[in-house]
């Protein structure tokens, strides 16, 4: 994603209430950091996939 949507991603993402949280790893590339808790997993998936019709990312591991 782009650096200026790192603010927007993690606002909608942490807006879903609290199954997942961002850390910012390396602004200066907009890497981020998601920790999920175990039993939503498959839901912060589908809420991931959502955003990103809305904010270009991409899972890199």
């Amino acid at each position: 994603m782009s650096r200026k949507n790192l603010a927007l991603f993690q606002f909608l993402l942490e807006g879903y209430g609290r199954v997942a949280a961002v850390t910012t790893i390396d602004p200066h590339i907009a890497r981020v950091r998601i920790t999920i808790m175990p039993d939503f997993k498959e839901e912060v998936f589908e809420i991931i996939a959502r955003i990103a019709k809305i904010v270009a990312c991409r899972r890199i591991s």
